[in-house]
């Protein structure tokens, strides 16, 4: 079909052909600013009707792409550019297209404010790089030995967009959803190559971009599809619809799975990950699972007579009772925005998540991290707070719902690694070796010096076996194998 467009007074025109199926609505700084909905298509189907001398052109970032606009109106009809192969290409705004009905166009949201993934400071380096681990390790030490100036202060960053492999690029993880039997469209991460597929679930407090520094070495082989579970990341807008928030998220986790047409994928959960992953086993079965990675959690949440290691062990009646008291308090201003919460209450719901997060971690510096919840200007970087009475609903969960999955367990056919930090302290080990009575072909593998967020607390012993766990869709590099291989048994 042949469109044409025009910026508003007429003097820069032009013809597009092709089929408008979706555009793109990007929230980075630029397209933010000018409401764009850019509809790309090859430079050979693109016409432009009048002389180049009627625009101007503006860059920015990396000054690949010119966005034009007319030099007597200010409008921004379209942009160009070219793609990976060097081909010419047009972006073009759908919104000064000719009789085009706005509402009938598919929109693909794009979070062009982190487009380039995950980002880690880099100041000390004073370099930037777009490669993995093994790239910034030669630049440091192309630093140290004087081949790269020391006089730029400016802060870079490390960005994991590619990884090299047998020549092979891998694309950086790109944001996207999928569409919630409710209506809702969860956020997910999606990156790396290769003919399995491994969907990570991540705890309470967290988000999926967590998970792209541990798993990156394996993109080069194996798909991860990661998502922001419903309140968490950038699904903390979503509502909830079922009372209990594992139910909610294990039938999210059921149509993200159908969505993206997921079969025989590996599945892992961390925390509440791990909770969500066995409410789905019991609930849906794991017919689409092909193997499943179990991190840190009890089978059964809540102790009574015949249990005494779920969440806090011994700890738990005390601490609930005191957390009971503050969710009653708290309820009561369900449907306040948060600035508009009594100071006093902010700073105690900020206390009970530092409480929280103390009972994570292991290793003595990692807490003094975790303290730092407790500050509100600093936690709120993390933990979004527009949608704040997920929060409460998660801890009223904990406390109310039927969080015990030992009668679920021996249905469990699938095979299954267990991680276990030999000194978590939100969930007691005894209670984590128990789930070999349920699931006796468990593989459990006990890691010494490390708390409940296993990957933090040992990313080389976690990292060797996440790439057992995908065996054989992946393996490590026999040098880098063998390195963790001898950090490990010098930890144990």
């Amino acid at each position: 079909m042949n469109y044409k467009g025009s910026c508003h007074c007429g003097q820069v025109s032009f013809e597009v052909e092709g089929g408008l199926e979706q555009a793109m609505e990007c929230n980075c700084s630029h397209c933010s600013r000018k409401g764009y909905l850019l509809w790309f298509v090859p430079g050979a189907q693109f016409k432009l009707l009048t002389p180049e001398a009627e625009m101007a052109t503006y860059t920015f970032n990396k000054h690949v792409i010119q966005h034009h606009f007319c030099v007597k109106c200010g409008c921004a009809p379209f942009a160009s550019g070219k793609d990976r192969s060097g081909a010419a290409m047009a972006a073009v705004n759908v919104r000064c297209l000719e009789g085009v009905d706005l509402s009938s166009v598919k929109r693909m949201a794009v979070d062009g404010r982190s487009f380039c993934c995950t980002a880690v400071s880099a100041a000390n380096a004073g370099i930037q790089l777009r490669s993995g681990a093994w790239q910034a390790r030669a630049a440091l030490r192309k630093r140290r030995s004087g081949a790269i100036s020391k006089n730029n202060s400016k802060t870079k960053v490390v960005v994991f967009c590619r990884w090299r492999k047998s020549g092979l690029p891998v694309k950086c993880p790109a944001m996207s959803y999928a569409q919630m039997r409710d209506g809702a469209r969860l956020h997910y991460l999606s990156f790396g190559r290769g003919p399995d597929t491994c969907v990570l679930l991540h705890g309470f407090a967290m988000n999926a971009a967590m998970w792209v520094p541990f798993v990156a070495p394996l993109a080069h082989r194996v798909r991860f599809v990661i998502p922001d579970l419903r309140g968490f990341g950038r699904s903390h807008w979503l509502p909830l619809h079922q009372r209990s928030i594992l139910d909610q998220h294990a039938d999210d986790l059921h149509d993200l799975l159908l969505a993206l047409n997921l079969d025989k994928v590996h599945l892992g959960g961390l925390s509440m990950g791990a909770c969500t992953a066995l409410q789905y086993q019991r609930r849906y079965g794991f017919e689409r699972i092909r193997a499943y990675l179990h991190m840190d959690q009890s089978p059964c949440v809540l102790n009574g007579a015949d249990w005494r290691h779920g969440l806090l062990g011994e700890h738990q009646e005390a601490q609930l009772g005191a957390w009971a008291e503050v969710l009653a308090e708290l309820e009561s201003y369900r449907g306040t925005a948060y600035g508009k919460l009594p100071r006093r209450l902010r700073k105690t719901m900020w206390l009970w998540l530092d409480q929280f997060i103390s009972y994570a971690f292991h290793h003595r510096g990692l807490r003094i991290i975790g303290g730092l919840s407790r500050h509100e200007m600093l936690i709120r970087r993390v933990a979004p707070i527009a949608n704040w009475p997920v929060y409460l609903d998660c801890l009223r969960s904990y406390l109310e719902d039927d969080y015990d999955w030992r009668p679920s367990l021996p249905r469990m056919q699938t095979p299954m690694t267990v991680l276990i930090g030999l000194q978590s302290r939100m969930y007691p080990a005894e209670g984590q070796l128990r789930i070999a009575d349920y699931v006796p072909h468990a593989r459990l593998v006990p890691i010494d010096n490390c708390g409940h967020v296993i990957p933090f607390e040992a990313p080389r012993v976690f990292l060797r076996e996440l790439g057992r766990f995908l065996e054989p869709a992946a393996a490590l590099p026999r040098a880098r194998r063998g390195r963790i291989a001898a950090a490990s048994h010098s930890a144990a």
